[in-house]
C-alpha cells in the first residue's frame, strides 16, 4: 500500500465525530455564484471566500435572504437535534440552441453541438451525523445536426501534426443524436470541522477568473475524485487558509476525428488518465481583500503511473534541474499556475489575475529569463456602480484570457495549452477540454455591463474569440492571404427570479469571419481571395425550480 493511500486512511479515523453543514452550489450556477459574489463587494462581512476555489458552500457563506431561499433546499424529513435530514434539491432545466456551428463553452455535460440540446438535474442531500451524501445526477440529449467543419485538404494535415494528434477534442461527438447521463454534481463524505473529504463527480473551479480558468473549470463534465478540501476559510492571526487536494480519473470521449482517412493520424492510448494536483490560497489578516494562490496538476496514463509508481507527483520540484528523470521520460503533464483576487469594498470593484505554464522552467534562472515561455494567462476587473432604488447597482466586467503562446514559441516550442505529446488525450475529460473552454491556442476579451438587482439582471455582453491562433501561425505562415478566424459576438443577458422559479436567458448573435481558416466558396484561386464568413444564432435558456415554500 503506497503512502498516499495511508495518509487518506489516517484522514477518515481522524475524521470521525466532527460536524459541519456542507451542502455545495453547483459550480455554474452562475447567477446564485455572481450575487453572493457582489455581496461581497458591497461589503458583507459574512462572506469571507476568495471565490478562488469552487465550488463553494452554500449553507456557510450565504448571508443575503434571496439567496437563501434557493440555497436551503426543502426538508423532506428532519431527524432530533438537526442531526440527521434529508433535502430535496431544486430541478433544473437547460435547453440550447446554435443554428449554425458550436458555440459556448461553460455548460458542463453538454456539448459543443448544432441544433437544439437539453439538460436536466435534481436529485436530494442526505445529512447523517458527519456523514453527508448529494445525489445530483445529470442528462443531456442534443440533436448534434451536421455542419461544415474542418476539410481544407491542403491543410488537413497540419490540423493532425499540431492539434488532433495530441488532444482528444472531437469536432462532432458521433453522427445523430447524443444522449448522455451522469453522476453530475454528487458527493459522498466525511466533515471534519473546517474540512471534507470524500468521493465526488463534482464538478470543480480553481481561480479567479468568471468566462475562463487556466486548469480547472466547469466546461467539461465532473470527473470522478478523491480528496481533501476546506469548506470555509480556516481563520489564524496571521489570516484565513482554503486548499483542495485531489486525486481523479480522466476518461477520452471513444470519438475518431470527423476526417480519419488522413494517414497522419494517430489513434490514442486505449487507457484512461490518472490526475493528481492541489490549489492552495491564503488570505492575509494584514492585507484586507487580497486573496493569492498557485495550483498545480499532473496527469498520466494509468499503466504508466503504475510504472512510475508516483501518485503525487505534484509535491516535487518545481524547476526540472531538480528533478532525477524528466516529465517527458515519465510520459507525464502537468499545469502549474499562480492567481490573486483583490477585492476593494469601499471601491465595490475588484481586480483578478491568473498566471499559468504547461512546461516547467528548467531552474529559476531559465524563468527569470524567458517567463513568457508556455505561458498563458487572464486579467479581470468588476465594478458596481450605485443606481437609485435599493440594491441596484451598474455592473460592468471585463476579462482578457490568453492561451496563444507568446513569440518565444519560434526558437522554443511548448505546444499549445492543453496539448501534450505523450499525453496524447490532452487535458481533457470526455472530449471536452477540463480548464478554459475556448480551447487551445485561443485568446478571448470580454466586457459586460448590466443593470443588476438582487439576482435579476439586464445586460449586454460584447466578445472577440480568436481560435487556435497557435495552429494558425504554424499552417498558415507560408500562405499570408488566409487571415485568423476571428468570432465576435454580442449577447442580450437576462435573468429573473419569481420566488420559486429562476430564469437565466442568453441570445448570443455570433458573427465568424475566416471561419475555420477558410476561403469563401469559388475564391480559393482567386488573387485576393475573402474570408468565409458565417452567422450563428445562440441561445440558451437556463430554468431552475425551487420545491417547498
Amino acid at each position: 500500500m503506497n503512502k498516499g493511500i495511508k495518509f487518506f486512511g489516517f484522514i477518515v479515523a481522524l475524521a470521525i465525530s466532527i460536524v459541519v453543514n456542507a451542502q455545495d452550489m453547483p459550480t455554474g450556477f452562475k447567477p446564485f455564484e455572481e450575487r453572493i459574489r457582489r455581496l461581497q463587494l458591497l461589503g458583507d462581512t459574512l462572506i469571507r471566500p476568495s471565490f478562488n476555489i469552487r465550488p463553494i458552500n452554500s449553507k456557510v457563506y450565504l448571508a443575503d435572504s434571496t439567496i437563501k431561499l434557493y440555497a436551503f433546499s426543502h426538508i423532506l424529513l428532519k431527524g432530533k437535534a438537526s442531526k440527521a435530514r434529508l433535502e430535496l434539491l431544486p430541478f433544473e432545466l437547460t435547453t440550447q440552441l446554435n443554428t449554425t456551428n458550436p458555440y459556448g463553452w461553460n455548460d458542463g455535460l453538454m456539448i459543443p453541438s448544432r441544433g437544439f440540446q437539453s439538460y436536466i438535474s435534481g436529485g436530494f442531500y442526505l445529512k447523517a451525523g458527519p456523514f453527508q451524501v448529494q445525489l445530483r445526477p445529470e442528462a443531456v440529449w442534443s440533436a448534434n445536426q451536421a455542419y461544415q467543419g474542418f476539410t481544407n485538404p491542403y491543410v488537413l494535415p497540419f490540423y493532425y501534426r499540431y492539434t488532433y494528434n495530441y488532444i482528444d477534442s472531437p469536432e462532432r461527438f458521433g453522427e445523430g443524436a447524443y444522449y448522455r447521463f451522469h453522476p453530475g454534481q454528487s458527493f459522498a463524505g466525511l466533515n471534519l470541522g473546517p474540512v471534507f473529504i470524500g468521493a465526488s463527480s463534482q464538478n470543480i473551479w480553481w481561480g479567479p477568473g468568471k468566462r475562463n480558468a487556466l486548469i480547472f473549470s466547469n466546461n467539461a463534465p465532473g470527473f470522478y475524485h478523491l480528496g481533501l478540501k476546506t469548506t470555509r476559510p480556516i481563520e489564524t492571526s496571521i489570516g484565513s487558509f482554503e486548499f483542495q487536494t485531489l486525486v481523479g480519473k480522466l476518461e477520452g470521449s471513444g470519438y475518431m476525428p470527423t476526417q480519419t482517412i488522413n494517414p497522419l493520424y494517430l489513434n490514442p492510448i486505449d487507457d484512461w488518465r490518472y490526475l493528481s494536483g492541489f490549489t492552495f490560497n491564503y488570505s492575509p489578516s494584514w492585507f484586507s481583500g487580497f486573496h493569492v494562490g498557485a495550483s498545480r496538476v499532473f496527469q498520466q496514463y494509468f499503466g504508466d503511473t503504475k510504472r512510475n509508481k508516483d501518485y503525487f507527483p505534484g509535491i516535487l520540484n518545481i524547476f526540472k534541474a531538480n528533478d532525477p528523470v524528466s516529465d517527458d521520460l515519465l510520459n507525464r503533464d502537468q499545469l502549474i499556475s499562480v492567481y490573486f483576487r483583490w477585492v476593494w469594498k469601499k471601491a465595490h470593484a475588484e481586480l483578478y489575475a491568473e498566471y499559468g505554464r504547461n512546461d516547467a522552467s528548467w531552474n529559476l534562472r531559465d524563468f527569470i529569463m524567458t517567463p513568457e515561455h508556455s505561458r498563458a494567462y487572464i486579467l479581470g476587473f468588476s465594478k458596481l456602480f450605485s443606481l437609485l432604488g435599493k440594491d441596484r447597482y451598474l455592473q460592468l466586467n471585463a476579462e482578457l484570457t490568453q492561451l496563444q503562446q507568446s513569440s518565444n514559441y519560434i526558437n522554443r516550442d511548448a505546444k499549445s495549452w492543453y496539448l501534450h505529446s505523450q499525453v496524447t488525450n490532452g487535458f481533457t475529460h470526455l472530449g471536452q477540454v477540463i480548464g478554459a473552454g475556448i480551447g487551445p491556442g485561443s485568446n478571448l476579451q470580454s466586457l459586460e455591463a448590466s443593470w443588476v438587482n438582487g439576482l435579476n439582471k439586464i445586460g449586454l455582453r460584447v466578445e472577440r474569440l480568436t481560435h487556435n491562433n497557435d495552429f494558425y501561425n504554424v499552417a498558415f505562415s507560408y500562405n499570408p492571404l488566409h487571415s485568423p478566424w476571428v468570432d465576435t459576438s454580442a449577447a442580450l443577458l437576462f435573468d429573473r427570479n419569481f420566488n420559486r422559479f429562476f430564469i437565466s436567458t442568453n441570445l448570443s448573435f455570433v458573427n465568424s469571419n475566416n471561419y475555420q481558416w477558410g476561403f469563401r466558396p469559388g475564391e480559393e484561386n482567386t488573387v485576393l481571395p475573402r474570408g468565409e464568413k458565417k452567422f450563428n444564432a445562440f441561445v440558451n435558456v437556463n430554468i431552475v425550480y425551487r420545491f417547498g415554500r
